[in-house]
């Protein structure tokens, strides 16, 4: 019978490391990958139009005020004044950064109206980012904002 000495040992080490790497790459291949943007590169490219929608949201006198009422399901969008009497039209993205397949975009129109109630009844409770993007007097505008959906007033509960 041979003795265990310092050979075995690093011996031993050495598979124990290997085996532990491929249990990790095994377990990295299996879990799912999920890009912030499916387009990104083409939306790399169109980068100087998203600063120049930003450039022209901050020349605005006050920004897009956001409401989510829970009860009827609605967005209300309220425009600052130099918007108000123009038509607009738009998309809203609401995107979860936490699971993608959540993510949806409706669009809006409205004419020299000072607010716009959007549908929103599929939201799920939790944190979204709210990308909105419009166009009035021929500008294009854009404008992010946070939402929180509470769990009573949320699809389902």
């Amino acid at each position: 019978m041979t003795r265990f000495h310092f050979g075995h040992g690093i011996l031993l080490a050495l598979l124990l490391w290997t085996a532990g790497l491929v249990v990790l790459a095994a377990l990295s291949f299996q879990s799912p990958v999920e890009l912030t943007e499916r387009d990104y590169y083409s939306k790399e490219l169109r980068h100087q139009e998203q600063i120049d929608r930003e450039l022209n949201t901050a020349a605005l006198t006050a920004p897009v005020a956001l409401h989510y009422s829970g009860d009827s399901a609605l967005v209300t969008l309220r425009f600052p004044e130099e918007i108000q009497n123009s038509p607009v039209r738009g998309t809203l993205t609401f995107f979860r950064p936490d699971f993608a397949a959540l993510d949806t975009t409706v669009s809006f129109a409205a004419t020299a109206s000072a607010a716009v109630a959007v549908p929103v009844n599929k939201l799920h409770p939790g944190n979204w980012k709210v990308k909105m993007n419009w166009q009035s007097n021929g500008k294009a505008f854009y404008q992010e904002q946070s939402l929180i959906v509470p769990r009573k007033h949320a699809k389902g509960a």
